[in-house]
Order: C-alpha cells, then structure tokens, then sequence
C-alpha cells in the first residue's frame, strides 16, 4: 500500500474537517453528518465551486449520486442552460461500523471521475489499519480508475475525539 503526502486542497480539506468536528457538540450520526456537510460547504464555496449534497433545501441542488460533491458548470451566453464543466469532489461518508456498509459507500468513489475522492468515517482505532488496507485493496483491483487516482480517506474514531487522515492512490 503506498499512500501519499496530500496536496493542499487535500490539506485543506483535512483541516476544515478537523477544526469542525473539534468545536462541534457531536452527539452522534446526525450532528456528524451536518458538521461535515457544513464545514466541507464552506470551503467549497470559499474556493469558488458549487456544492450540492441532499441536505440543502433547493431540490436542484440537492444530492447528485453522492452525499456531496463540489462542481463547475458554465451558462450558455443564450438562455439558462448549464453545462456541467468539472467535477472537482465526490464525497462518501458511512458511520456504520458495519464493514458491508462502508465498502458499499466507499466504492461508489471508484466510478468517479471526481478530481479529489473523500471517504469520511467511523472506525474503531484496533480497526483503522484493516479498515485502510481494505481500501486500498479495493482501488488497486479496480480496473478503471486510472494511475495516480487519488483518495482521501477521513476516520473519526468511534468515541468522536480522535481524528485520522491518509491519502491512498491507485499504483
């Protein structure tokens, strides 16, 4: 398994999510679903994308195949339709300690042509290494990503407190 030192909107993806879910009362799923929607929300506007996920109140933007993403689209000069024109995020996230439910969400970042590939989870910290490996052998057998596709994984340990990061890539 190779992981990799992380760009700098990996950092700062790292980062954003680390400072929510330090100053949030986190009381379970629900409140770690909206600190991470929220804080991932405001980096992504800060940067200039356009963020949907299934918790916003516009249905158009609503959740587009996962939980959220941050996109591009560009407007035709006549009219108002929209071209989508970069898919920058693709964002999963499973709190289930249920190895099933994690793969399943953690594999639908393999048929993404997302620029950046988020996982946010849970896991036990004797689980962490197993949970990674398992990850990363996933994308290594995929066969349609590409070399050098990368994936950043983001676990929080079950009790809330402790927080790990790790950049993997398809070798």
């Amino acid at each position: 398994m190779q992981t990799l030192e992380l760009t700098w909107i990996e950092n700062q993806i790292v980062d954003s999510l680390r400072q929510a879910f330090d100053n949030a009362a986190l009381g379970g799923n629900t409140d770690w679903t909206r600190v991470e929607f929220e804080a991932l929300t405001k980096l992504g506007k800060a940067l200039d994308y356009h963020v949907a996920h299934g918790k916003q109140k516009d249905k158009y933007y609503g959740e587009w195949l996962y939980d959220l993403i941050w996109y591009r689209e560009a407007f035709e000069k006549q009219g108002l339709k929209s071209r989508l024109t970069e898919f920058v995020l693709a964002v999963e996230s499973e709190w289930s300690y249920d190895a099933a439910e994690l793969m399943t969400d953690f594999q639908k970042l393999l048929v993404t042509n997302a620029r950046h590939r988020l996982m946010v989870c849970t896991v036990y910290p004797e689980a962490r290494d197993q949970v990674v490996a398992a990850f990363d052998e996933s994308i290594q057998a995929c066969q349609n990503l590409h070399k050098d596709d990368r994936f950043l994984i983001v676990m929080l340990n079950v009790n809330g407190e402790d927080f790990d990061s790790v950049g993997l890539i398809k070798e």
